[in-house]
């Protein structure tokens, strides 16, 4: 097997080889008429065995913005009470924001009963995108783990505030409210697109 050898000027050498088995027919590899700058990459052009610099397109995660709390939040009746929120601001009108919420519910129940977390695109009359519900139907405290997510489309580069929200379920008598530790969390991701 040939090789191409390049030798160091104190020594050592650095090679490259021939493929490990015999090709079908001869082969050549173009290397690219430029030399490329910082973050791209060698990639096959449209032509086969021509390379090219080139910047990965997609998929990066660009920024990110994380909120936490252990305030205690409770909610009864009717009213939808707000959870936690954070605002990222998109670089570009293409690129998707994944949001990943975590709340920590207890809910103390003296009849079937349920509650709802909803997680908003804005504050909490904003554009609901994602709903959960979380029940507890004996006489007993039930404390629920409600992950809210969602990957956003939001198609512009203003700021964008992302709000979790909790409620009891109409009709039942039960009091919800966050309890432990870490009770609440929301990650927002900037993902390019």
């Amino acid at each position: 097997m040939g090789s191409l050898k390049l030798p160091h000027a104190s020594g050592n050498s650095m090679s490259i080889a021939a493929p490990a088995t015999n090709p079908a027919s001869d082969l050549e590899l173009k290397l690219p008429a430029t030399i490329g700058t910082a973050g791209q990459v060698l990639q096959n052009s449209s032509t086969a065995g021509t390379l090219e610099f080139a910047t990965l397109a997609g998929g990066k995660v660009l920024q990110y913005v994380y909120a936490t709390g252990n305030t205690d939040v409770t909610t009864s009746g009717g009213s939808e009470n707000e959870v936690i929120d954070a605002t990222i601001t998109p670089a570009s009108a293409s690129n998707k924001i994944l949001v990943k919420g975590f709340v920590l519910l207890d809910i103390n129940n003296s009849g079937s009963a349920y509650a709802d977390v909803k997680l908003y695109r804005g504050s909490a009359s904003g554009t609901e995108i994602m709903r959960a519900i979380a029940g507890n139907s004996t006489s007993a405290n039930i404390v629920h783990a409600v992950n809210p997510w969602m990957l956003d489309s939001p198609n512009t580069t203003s700021a964008q505030e992302y709000t979790i929200t909790i409620s009891r379920g109409s009709g039942s008598t039960s009091h919800v409210s966050t309890s432990g530790a870490t009770n609440y969390n929301l990650l927002l991701l900037e993902i390019e697109g």
